[in-house]
């Protein structure tokens, strides 16, 4: 009960323009509760939403998901190419922010064979 009532409000105050409350409606639907089932597309919106506001948090959610990771219950996803660039450039802009859960996103997607990822991780630890 309490997990529904607490994704209710985040979905609102994300319609809102809450940044915060968007990023907290990202995990909840990526993750899935008690209240909705993982649903990484959901999840997605929110976190692109919260990106746009300068959130690290959701460009790191955004980047995460367009560049490959997956959570079992998404229903199997494809993001096209553009959308795998668009989530490293997002990646890029979080761990610039200080974000270290998105540099080392870069790093393992350096390790994927990522090139593009590869080179901006090490841009980073050169600067």
């Amino acid at each position: 009960q309490s997990d529904r009532k607490a994704l209710v409000w985040l979905r609102r105050s994300a319609k809102q323009g809450v940044a915060e409350a968007a990023v907290w409606a990202g995990k909840l639907c990526y993750h899935g509760t008690g209240a909705a089932r993982a649903n990484a597309t959901r999840a997605l919106g929110y976190f692109l939403a919260a990106a746009e506001a300068g959130l690290a948090e959701g460009q790191l959610g955004a980047g995460a998901i367009l560049t490959g990771v997956r959570h079992p219950g998404d229903g199997g996803i494809y993001m096209e190419s553009d959308g795998y660039h668009k989530g490293v450039g997002l990646l890029r802009d979080a761990a610039a922010q200080g974000n270290r859960e998105a540099f080392f996103a870069l790093v393992t997607r350096q390790a994927a064979g990522g090139g593009e990822a590869a080179s901006d991780a090490l841009r980073m630890v050169e600067e």
